[in-house]
């Protein structure tokens, strides 16, 4: 009866064990489910995501490659003009160059008639349009304004000393009454050889030593040599040289030469003119060749 007994009990036990056991492995099988399911969710999210992302990529990688081996040279080209434009610019400070250059970028790029150079093509907007408003003086036109001073100084009297066109000379002054003494005769070729060698100058303003046909030529010689300093200072874009140049230049001219001239009024007015102009000022750099660095 006892061992029918026990029995009965360890058979109890041993059922209640294994419902236990059920409904725990039940559980746990749900649960896992459950993660199995989030997990699967996940990666399905992460597999959509990886997935655009290699779309993503694969269109950029085909429009590089389309660019440099398809046969769309045009950006190459862009980016050629680009780097020319900044040369002209930086180093020629060629304004209308750098201009005319980098338009021509421009146009290539926007022919490409891709999204993905939308970038690039604000950037050289951007460019074209503060190299645009920019105001630099034209060094071609500088090198003629000062050519044509050097031209008018062929001429200009210097100071003291008018051209020999307006010297005075006393005319002969013919006789009224014949002369038939040879003695008489002779005098008068005397008197009137005496007058041929004297010239009358009028001055208005003090007399000052008259200088020797030599030394004019250097003065004037000179001051040709030092407008040619302005103008080889142009070339350089050296603004202090080109004002001093400009300053000794005036001077020299008010030391030796006929202010009252008009020509030497225009040569001075033409001086201050052009010490009037800035020849250096600070260019910007072309920020579009960074865009299409980043686009190798």
């Amino acid at each position: 009866m006892k061992t029918a007994l026990l029995s009965l009990i360890i058979a109890i036990s041993v059922a209640l064990l294994s419902l236990f056991q059920f409904e725990k492995y039940q559980k746990f099988s749900l649960a896992t489910q459950q993660r199995l399911s989030s997990l699967e969710s996940k990666l399905t999210s992460n597999a959509e995501t990886t997935q655009a992302a290699i779309q993503e990529l694969s269109t950029y990688h085909k429009s590089i490659l389309s660019r440099v081996a398809g046969g769309n040279s045009s950006l190459l080209e862009a980016e050629s003009l680009s780097r020319l434009a900044q040369m002209r610019l930086q180093t020629d400070r060629d304004l209308k160059a750098a201009i005319t250059l980098l338009s021509r970028a421009q146009e290539k790029v926007q022919k490409i008639d891709d999204p993905t150079l939308n970038v690039l093509l604000e950037t050289l907007a951007h460019d074209l349009a503060t190299l645009q408003n920019l105001a630099l003086p034209d060094p071609t036109t500088l090198w003629l304004q000062i050519g044509t001073l050097i031209e008018q100084t062929a001429n200009i009297p210097l100071r003291g000393i008018p051209p020999a066109s307006s010297a005075m000379a006393l005319p002969p002054v013919a006789s009224s009454t014949p002369i038939t003494l040879p003695w008489q005769e002779a005098l008068a070729k005397s008197w009137q050889d005496i007058k041929n060698l004297v010239k009358i100058r009028h001055y208005t303003k003090p007399v000052e030593p008259v200088l020797a046909e030599t030394e004019q030529t250097m003065i004037k010689e000179n001051l040709r040599l030092m407008l040619e300093e302005i103008r080889f200072a142009v070339l350089s874009n050296k603004n202090p040289i080109y004002q001093q140049a400009i300053q000794e230049t005036l001077d020299w001219l008010r030391k030796y030469f006929d202010d009252n001239d008009q020509t030497v009024k225009d040569i001075q007015s033409g001086l201050m003119a052009l010490a009037a102009i800035n020849l250096f000022s600070e260019l910007p750099m072309i920020t579009s060749l960074e865009q299409f660095s980043a686009l190798r």
